[in-house]
């Protein structure tokens, strides 16, 4: 006779079990990030895989080893390639920070003299006690040596030095890690996939399906459009830096594409060098001080953010991420303090994904129907008359007897 677990053991495994499970993320959550971007990669590349599989008739696993050598040349060929251009671009700027310090320190001095005295409701507010010391601060910033003695700086370097290596060896170690994860969730996935069906009862399993259909939705319209969006934001942000004539458009606009991956945050990432190239160089043909081209440069980016937020982006992304924009700012904070870029590039999307979660758990608690389409279909095939099958004449096991001409 089979022993069955009584309600009170079943229970008391279930807690143990959620209470483990958040231990050992506990434990890992140093290398979550990692798995995380390695889930990233990995459901980038599995359609690849899939077409070299189903189309080419690839075995699984060669079609895998495949696409990661192809994506390790790619890796390895960008730099080379684009490299020697983008660094001439960016020697083109030609910043000086020492001078834009000192035009910096002029401004701010020339502001203060003009507010040592202010009209307020038409009293005059003498504002020399608080503008003064700001004045002497100023001064003495400006009489400071540009190069201080090797002395002061030389420890500092060494000690910055150090850590650049350091972080240059951690994070090389966990981009290879990260490909490495990826590629065993690739070439497992199919294994994962037949697993995974069977564990789930019978009777959920078409809703399981369609859970997984719709989360399989969002992160790809979510991925797809950010591919779309990233290089919509750089083509228009280079023509209109073009247009201003600020120098350097292809390196800034290279970079708001890619600062587009930081939901809300990216866009005001990317107009900080734009603005310092045009304080420093101004425009190329736009007759004005550097201060109002970089005011006019802030005006364009900013027209632009309203053109992406109000046009592009429910156009190009769609409902992938039907959340509110303070929902939205507040995951990428939350992702940034605990998983860094990573946590902010994918709060969109987990966010996302949690609110299909938790309204299918609200449904199921309700005792509604979490996919109402789902029942409709099953009550539309039930009400459906099934054809009649063509009768067959019963077989007797003797064949006729042929008569002869």
């Amino acid at each position: 006779m089979e022993a069955h677990w009584t309600e009170t053991t079943k229970r008391i495994v279930a807690v143990v079990g959620v209470v483990v499970g958040f231990v050992l993320l506990y434990l890992a959550r140093p290398v979550l990030p990692m798995v995380l971007m390695a889930a990233v990669v990995a459901y980038a590349l599995y359609p690849i895989v899939t077409f070299l599989h189903r189309r080419l008739r690839f075995p699984h696993t060669l079609a895998t080893v495949t696409v990661y050598l192809l994506l390790l040349l790619a890796l390895a060929a960008i730099p080379v390639l684009l490299g020697p251009y983008l660094l001439h671009q960016v020697r083109s700027l030609d910043l000086n920070f020492v001078e834009l310090g000192e035009r910096a320190r002029e401004w701010l001095r020339t502001l203060l003299e003009r507010w040592r005295t202010a009209s307020i409701a038409g009293a005059k507010v003498d504002l020399r006690p608080v503008i003064d010391p700001a004045l002497d601060a100023l001064g003495e910033a400006g009489s400071a040596p540009v190069i201080p003695p090797p002395g002061t700086w030389l420890p500092k370097l060494s000690k910055w030095l150090s850590g650049f290596a350091s972080t240059v060896t951690s994070a090389l170690v966990a981009f290879f890690l990260t490909i490495l994860y990826s590629f065993y969730m690739v070439k497992d996935a199919p294994r994962w996939q037949a697993a995974l069906d069977p564990l789930v009862p019978e009777a959920y399993r078409e809703e399981f399906r369609e859970l997984r259909r719709r989360l399989a939705l969002v992160w790809s319209a979510f991925f797809r459009g950010q591919l779309v969006l990233c290089l919509v934001m750089a083509a228009i942000t280079f023509v209109l830096l073009v247009a201003l004539g600020i120098p350097g458009a292809i390196p800034l606009a290279l970079l708001a594409g890619l600062m587009e991956v930081v939901p809300n945050l990216g866009p005001f990432l990317a107009l900080v060098p734009a603005v310092l190239v045009a304080l420093v160089q101004g425009s190329m043909w736009i007759p004005l001080p550097n201060f109002w081209v970089a005011v006019i440069v802030v005006g364009a980016y900013v027209l632009l953010q309203q053109v992406e937020n109000n046009f592009l982006c429910p156009r190009i992304v769609g409902g992938s991420i039907d959340l509110p924009p303070l929902v939205v700012l507040v995951g990428v904070v939350v992702g940034v303090t605990s998983a860094g870029l990573v946590g902010a590039y994918l709060s969109g999307p987990i966010l996302a994904s949690l609110k299909v979660l938790a309204l299918y758990a609200y449904n199921k608690i309700l005792d509604r129907a979490p996919f109402p389409e789902l029942k409709a279909g099953a009550e539309e095939e039930a009400i459906l008359p099934v054809p009649a099958q063509p009768r067959r004449r019963p077989r007797t096991g003797k064949r006729p007897a042929r008569t002869l001409p």
